[in-house]
């Protein structure tokens, strides 16, 4: 899970874990930041945003030209889709909502900006314990 910081607006991802023993509820969280579960990289000179769908309206990354972020679902029990839009000066303009827990190895998706006509490429690539999400020129 995800949390943000509404002080310095960082990022950290946590691991919860609730284990009963005895009759006894036991609640572990642990810093997974060094190990998210995703990775999403912009090979592009677009500025994206990225959210889980239906999240707060300000619960989002802005994924700049060629940058690389650390990406986990901020609520883990609705559901997971990412939300990928163009960031323009004027206003945003949603892409997609994409379903990244594929279990193929590699998969494509187009995306296409009806704005500006451009067309990307969504790619989701499961790397042993990471998943890598590209986006990609086309």
């Amino acid at each position: 899970m995800r949390l943000r910081s509404t002080l310095d607006n960082e990022c950290m991802i946590l691991n919860a874990q609730i284990n009963e023993e005895n009759n006894t509820f036991f609640m572990v969280i642990s810093d997974m930041s060094y190990a998210p579960p995703y990775r999403i990289e912009n090979m592009t000179k677009t500025t994206f945003k990225i959210s889980q769908k239906d999240s707060r309206s300000d619960d989002f990354e802005l994924l700049k030209p060629f940058q690389i972020v650390s990406f986990a679902w901020s609520y883990p029990m609705n559901e997971k889709l990412l939300s990928v839009s163009i960031c323009t000066q004027s206003v945003d303009e949603l892409l997609g909502s994409y379903n990244i827990d594929s279990i193929n190895k590699t998969e494509c998706s187009l995306i296409k900006s009806k704005k500006t006509n451009k067309e990307y490429n969504l790619m989701i690539i499961n790397d042993k314990t990471i998943k890598v999400i590209r986006i990609l020129y086309r």
